[in-house]
């Protein structure tokens, strides 16, 4: 089955086979009686018909097999058509497959279905697009490029995903100009226009070919009417052996093509004749670096793995954000994330890993572990903090004493801590006081999750009224009218954090913190 596989790569499918679709139906109530129920299977596939497949073949419960054989002049499957009609089949569940063909070989398998009850009909959809796409889990069937749940069918659209298209302007650029992108069914198909003219058809990799000429597995062109050679092995040789002369071949060892036979080469530590395509994708092995992989060969897409997937000898080259544009983060030793201390913020592959963690991951995470800045005394002291808090959902944590020096006529403490920049609004602070785990606002031991901007505790002023403030003040015992002097110094924690709805960015903060800058006259 492997040649017949390796061909259909070459017009648009890069894995073996386009695994089998397993679907649970509920079909349409129909014809039933007690000898069992009647259903007919639809088929539905952007497929040349002849020239890609030329059979098809339908079974129920791997029995009750029909086959439909298939000619180039037999037309399209575009609005879908009857290939098996049964009648008495029993109630109940009930599996059956639909197996596209091209000369005795799979080319297509999809998709085995369970008839929950009644009769009806059923439409298997097998689209171009699903080659190269593994399906696995609770949406193991391909249809249209997406995996879809395994009860998704166009007879029960409610156990689809939204439709991929409504009109045939939603759909992608087809691979060839001849072929016309159409919205059927919720799916984005490339028929084949009939553009190319009598006798020819459009195909997935060259545009338009003869149609009574096929491409073979090794990459030459050849007759069907005189078919040779290396495609003639029934069963396809699997593994790294190849037919000749209508038997499958073992590879043998090496190391280098220095120690194979004459005109062949070394893939993979096995001699390989030049012209075979052991992985099917579509590149011999005089071309392929790695025939191991259906995914490696010249030209194919740089992925971030540490291997060489375009044969160009090296691994991983071109832009590391761009090779890891589906996973996030830069292409770092054949994995995708970001080097220690940086973040992708943005989600731009260009950009890479962009932004710069400050400070470092694992600082600053708790109020127990918070960032000491040491002591700012109220002669005036004052310092800034940068950092940008990041990743995004990050807090950080800072420990600072604003000290209070000795006073006998006015105190000059004014504690203060504020945002000098800001960047789109995105940040704001806790204060706490001595403890962190002071109440909210307990005798003046300040504390507000919803966050400040700017915050400040002072003593430098006085207020008759009130008896509070300590500018002028006077030492103990005291004098009438005025406070004692006394001694403010206090631990402060500050938690920095930022607004959820504020879009990611690298900005950092400044975090201005003073002591004894201001007066009651400001």
């Amino acid at each position: 089955m492997l040649e017949g596989l390796r061909l259909l790569r070459r017009r648009g499918f890069r894995q073996p086979r386009i695994g089998r679709l397993a679907l649970t139906l509920l079909l349409a109530a129909g014809c039933a009686s007690n000898s069992g129920v009647d259903f007919a299977v639809r088929l539905q596939t952007d497929l040349v018909p002849g020239v890609e497949f030329d059979e098809i073949i339908v079974r129920v419960d791997e029995g009750r097999e029909q086959r439909e054989p298939v000619a180039g002049g037999d037309g399209t499957f575009e609005t879908g058509r009857i290939v098996a009609r049964y009648t008495g089949i029993p109630s109940g569940m009930r599996r059956f497959s639909v197996d596209l063909m091209r000369r005795d070989v799979a080319v297509a398998e999809g998709a085995r279905a369970y008839v929950v009850s009644g009769g009806g009909s059923v439409t298997i959809v097998i689209t171009r697009s699903c080659g190269g796409r593994a399906c696995v889990g609770d949406q193991p069937q391909c249809q249209g490029g997406r995996c879809v749940s395994e009860t998704c069918t166009p007879e029960n659209p409610a156990s689809c995903p939204e439709p991929t298209c409504t009109l045939d302007e939603d759909c992608p650029t087809p691979p060839q100009s001849c072929f016309s992108s159409r919205c059927v069914s919720g799916f984005c198909f490339d028929f084949d226009s009939g553009s190319c003219g009598e006798g020819n058809y459009c195909d997935a990799d060259d545009g338009c070919r003869p149609t009574g000429v096929v491409v073979p597995p090794d990459g030459g062109v050849i007759d069907a009417a005189t078919d040779s050679g290396r495609e003639r092995c029934t069963p396809a040789c699997a593994g790294f052996s190849y037919c000749e002369d209508g038997s499958c071949v073992d590879a043998s060892t090496c190391l280098s093509t220095d120690e194979c036979p004459s005109d062949f080469v070394c893939r993979n530590r096995r001699c390989l004749p030049p012209d075979v395509d052991i992985d099917g994708d579509g590149s011999t092995a005089a071309d392929d670096c790695d025939e191991g992989r259906a995914d490696a060969f010249p030209g194919a897409d740089e992925k971030c793995n540490d291997l060489d997937d375009d044969c160009d000898g090296d691994s991983d080259e071109g832009n590391p954000g761009v090779l890891c544009a589906e996973e996030g983060g830069e292409c770092i030793s054949g994995s995708c994330g970001c080097p220690p201390g940086q973040v992708d913020v943005d989600g731009v592959p260009d950009t890479g890993c962009e932004c710069e963690v400050t400070p470092a991951i694992g600082q600053g995470g708790s109020c127990a572990e918070a960032i000491d800045l040491g002591r700012v005394d109220d002669t005036e002291q004052m310092m800034v903090i940068a950092a940008n808090a990041l990743p995004m959902d990050r807090e950080l944590w800072y420990r600072v004493i604003g000290g209070d020096t000795p006073d006998t006529s006015c105190d000059n403490y004014y504690f203060r801590a504020r945002f000098t920049d800001n960047p789109d609004d995105a940040y704001r602070f806790e204060v706490i006081r001595e403890s962190c785990d002071a109440p909210a606002d307990t005798d003046g031991l300040c504390r507000s999750t919803a966050g400040f901007t700017d915050y400040s505790f002072a003593t430098d002023f006085y207020n008759e009224a009130e008896g509070i403030g300590e500018c002028p003040c006077a030492p103990d015992p005291g004098i009438t009218g005025r406070n004692i002097c006394n001694d403010n110094t206090a631990t402060h924690f500050i938690r920095v954090f930022r607004r959820g709805e504020v879009a990611p960015s690298c900005a950092p903060f400044a975090l201005e913190i003073s002591n004894g800058l201001f007066d009651t006259a400001e």
